[in-house]
């Protein structure tokens, strides 16, 4: 069965794409895409997520925009190779040239939103920096590339954790951009408000402190359920909305989510330095994280 003609999100199972891939059903809907999990006949037992883009869902004033921020999405996550992201195989575009599919590894889990979501009260703090450990840890491999990747979208929606191992991977790059000395703003102002400092909104050039609010932006709202986007650029002290927050890190929040980049750490290693005495790196080979797994829990307090 082929994929109906126009539209997004409108594949029905056993549809089959490139004569390879079998869509078993929808999992995820957005405004301009839709995310399937499908098998693969050529390796059977491999379940793969697949991202659909329809260019008829875009107006064409930004459809040539969008579909190159998507291809470039592709492009740069086919490249990179780290434990904490996302891994894409596979790119290419329907017969009828309306959509654009990108095939990923398809993650067994949940976003950390859908986690504090579904968790009565405040989550741990242990396990918020343990998610945050990570985080670092990809942030800093990104920013580490030739030209430095800045991700510009980062908050617990597009975080998700392995049911299987609690790694997490971050999943959606159609906003992330290489970083340019020397420019003074960039070409475009994308990002979610509440997480997006103020650069990101056409006053300046992001870089890797960018993502550094960001990530303070969402350790905040992870610890505290307090929504960044109800009053952007206003944090309140996290212990105030969560007597339970230490000390040490409701300082390194503080100081991350500075409106004045300068403020702010400067890279993601300086924060994460920062969380050090609090946080641990629970890397999938790590062979002291899995035996701290096994003595005292997943998610021991």
């Amino acid at each position: 069965m082929l994929a109906p003609r126009f539209g997004t999100g409108l594949m029905p199972g056993q549809s089959v794409l490139q004569k390879r891939y079998i869509i078993l059903n929808k999992i995820a809907q957005g405004g301009m895409s839709a995310i399937y999990r499908a098998s693969d006949k050529q390796k059977p037992g491999v379940t793969w997520a697949i991202k659909e883009m329809s260019e008829t869902a875009i107006s064409p004033g930004e459809r040539a925009r969008i579909v190159k921020a998507f291809r470039r999405e592709a492009v740069m996550l086919r490249a990179l190779d780290h434990p904490n992201l996302v891994k894409v195989v596979d790119v290419f575009q329907d017969q009828d040239k309306r959509r654009w599919y990108m095939v990923m590894e398809f993650i067994k889990g949940k976003t950390l939103l859908q986690i504090m979501e579904e968790t009565p009260g405040n989550l741990p703090e242990r396990r918020v920096l343990d998610w945050a450990a990570q985080i670092c840890e990809v942030l800093d491999f990104l920013h580490g590339q030739e030209p430095p990747i800045i991700y510009r979208d980062m908050k617990p929606g597009n975080v998700m954790e392995q049911s299987k191992d609690d790694v997490c991977k971050v999943i959606d790059f159609g906003i992330a951009r290489f970083w340019k000395p020397g420019r003074r703003k960039d070409t475009l102002a994308l990002g979610t408000p509440g997480y997006a400092p103020p650069e990101q909104y056409g006053k300046g050039q992001t870089r890797p402190a960018s993502d550094v609010y960001a990530l303070g932006a969402t350790l905040h709202h992870l610890l505290t359920g307090r929504d960044p986007e109800s009053k952007p650029f206003k944090f309140p002290a996290a212990r105030r909305l969560n007597p339970r927050v230490s000390s040490n890190t409701e300082a390194v929040i503080q100081r991350a989510t500075q409106t004045k980049l300068a403020d702010r750490y400067q890279t993601i290693s300086e924060m994460k330095a920062a969380l050090v005495p609090r946080a641990r790196t629970r890397h999938p080979t790590d062979p002291l994280g899995a035996l701290i797994r096994l003595l005292f829990g997943r998610h021991s307090p």
